[in-house]
């Protein structure tokens, strides 16, 4: 699920920034698809990845 996702960005991202680079593009979908598993992670251990508060 995640690459077709990824691949969307990358097709969005393309029409909307046509003088963007290639490697932009793709750095930018990395960084959505980061944000997205952080996300997932969150809301399924309901800490932050980085919290040591326990």
């Amino acid at each position: 699920m995640l690459l077709p996702a990824i691949h969307a960005v990358i097709a969005l991202a393309g029409l909307l920034a046509p003088n963007r680079s290639a490697a932009f593009i793709r750095h930018l979908a990395r960084h959505i698809a980061l944000a997205r598993i952080q996300r997932r992670w969150i809301a399924m251990s309901g800490t932050g990845v980085f919290d040591n508060s326990h």
